[in-house]
């Protein structure tokens, strides 16, 4: 997926992957992984006089629990993630020049938000998404992009055939 970021870390892109499996017909887990550019800003305030090449990584895991209505699927979001923030600052050294330095920031934050696959053909669509994320700064995502659904052996498949053996 792709698309931008609005809020207290400013307006940047942001480019995303994820892949996840279904629990049941309405809620799925998901592992995402976003990288947004951040040139000059940070996560949190940088003590250096400053910044350049930013980029923040969220890693995340979330739950998506949804209503399908035919070819729709709008649904919820709920996750917590881990943004970490590599940069180089540039401080004054003892000898009196600049120096640059690589830095590092990390975070938890927490996710939620909404949104909604539409199925374009039997396995895969297009769909939109607004997530906001509770951190050190606070900010909103607004993506879209394009899904695929491989068969439906997926990563939990196993688990009502376990459950009736515990049952027996």
């Amino acid at each position: 997926m792709s698309g931008a970021t609005l809020g207290g870390i400013g307006t940047h892109a942001v480019v995303s992957g994820s892949a996840g499996d279904s629990f049941s017909r309405y809620l799925s887990g998901v592992v995402e992984v976003a990288v947004i550019p951040m040139n000059n800003r940070t996560l949190l305030p940088a003590a250096a006089l400053g910044v350049r090449g930013s980029n923040l990584f969220d890693f995340n895991f979330a739950l998506h629990g949804g209503v399908p209505i035919k070819k729709w699927e709008p649904y919820g979001i709920f996750g917590l993630g881990v943004l970490m923030n590599p940069y180089t600052a540039a401080i004054l050294n003892a000898a009196g020049t600049v120096a640059y330095v690589g830095q590092r920031q990390s975070k938890f934050g927490l996710q939620y938000g909404a949104g909604c696959r539409y199925s374009v053909g039997e396995r895969w669509g297009v769909k939109a998404e607004y997530r906001y994320t509770s951190s050190a700064q606070n900010f909103n995502r607004i993506m879209g992009g394009v899904y695929y659904r491989f068969e439906d052996h997926g990563v939990f498949g196993f688990l009502p055939a376990f459950a009736h053996r515990l049952i027996r």
